[in-house]
């Protein structure tokens, strides 16, 4: 079973260290060079998706501009197989409330070759005028060779341009709004 948890923390706080039994996991909590500030929960904001589940292999990074295309998507969704649950993602995205005159959906696949790699998400940062949410990836010593696959879900304000995923060096931008 897969948790997240979402915590809001000061900004006085440099550090979040999380300890599972023999296990520590540390994410830092601000931007040494000052330069990013996070971004307000009215301008982005999770929608509690499952986080891992087999049948995001099947899925794609989206924009969902429209109740039209909330829909559309969810129905492109229904006949496919190899699901752990799919049920809880359509419903996920079917009861959060969507005011699409302001706001898109946008869906983000993450996939780690090793199930045993943690993946943790960071809040969304400002940019200049897009937003950046950094993936950190802890990787153990040793892994296990079954794939996993992640994704996040937000509501994204249509003035943010774009949305940056950084992951380890690599960044994936997605157009969220078109000028």
């Amino acid at each position: 079973v897969d948790y997240a948890y979402v915590f809001r923390v000061n900004k006085k706080i440099s550090k979040v260290i999380f300890a599972i039994d023999e296990k520590r996991v540390e994410i830092t909590n601000h931007d040494p060079s000052g330069s990013q500030k996070f971004i307000e929960a009215s301008e982005m904001s999770r929608i509690n998706i499952p986080t891992r589940e087999h049948g995001y292999s099947n899925l794609q990074n989206v924009v969902i501009r429209s109740t039209a295309e909330l829909k559309k998507y969810i129905q492109s969704i229904a006949n496919q197989s190899a699901w752990n649950d799919k049920t809880e993602f359509v419903n996920a995205l079917q009861n959060e409330k969507i005011d699409f005159n302001s706001m898109n959906v946008l869906i983000y696949f993450h996939t780690e070759g090793s199930g045993s790699i943690n993946v943790a998400l960071g809040f969304p940062r400002q940019e200049g005028k897009n937003a950046v949410v950094h993936i950190t990836r802890t990787v153990p010593e040793m892994g296990t060779t079954d794939m996993a696959y992640y994704a996040y879900a937000f509501k994204v304000n249509k003035k943010i341009p774009k949305v940056i995923f950084a992951v380890d060096e690599k960044r994936v931008e997605i157009i969220n709004h078109k000028s």
